[in-house]
């Protein structure tokens, strides 16, 4: 059975697939996965592609998706839906940095981010988090430099990102 489900923000219009799931001994019989803002089945969401994870029900459920007949419904973001998330709020203030995604599959794995003169050293999950969790209405600025490496091998990324602090 489908139904529309209206999520806000990234999870906009999605269809929502019930599903039955019995855990603890008890039954739940409406159960619905959105994942990255398409519904899903349980069985395609793999553990070690999760990024986060949130499960509503009762009152924070109905307050979202007015369906009183849906028991849980489990949101997930995986790690390349919170990328993209990152690299389109970033891409909104730069067009070069956007531009640069573009012409590589939006491959960021070779930019270096600043965030307010804080540089982001890690790879993985940890870059994710702080990229993702940037409010826009905090950024003021994004700027993407390319140049040459000292060496000459190849050329230096970056993303210098400015937030407004304090607000």
């Amino acid at each position: 059975m489908k139904q529309v489900a209206v999520i806000i923000g990234f999870f906009c219009f999605s269809f929502v697939c019930k599903a039955q799931v019995t855990k603890g001994g008890n039954t739940y019989a409406n159960v619905a996965y959105i994942v990255d803002g398409v519904s899903a089945q349980k069985e395609t969401i793999k553990p070690q592609d999760v990024f986060s994870k949130d499960v509503l029900t009762g009152r924070q459920l109905t307050a979202i998706y007015d369906n009183k007949g849906l028991d849980t419904l489990t949101i997930v973001v995986t790690k390349k839906g919170a990328i993209r998330y990152y690299q389109n709020k970033l891409s909104a203030f730069s067009r070069e940095y956007e531009s640069y995604l573009k012409s590589n599959n939006n491959n960021d794995s070779d930019i270096h981010y600043v965030v307010h003169g804080e540089s982001i050293e890690s790879k993985g999950d940890e870059r994710i988090d702080a990229l993702y969790k940037i409010p826009p209405e905090k950024i003021i600025a994004v700027t993407f430099t390319e140049s040459s490496r000292a060496n000459g091998n190849g050329t230096n990324k970056v993303v210098l990102i400015e937030t407004k602090i304090g607000e």
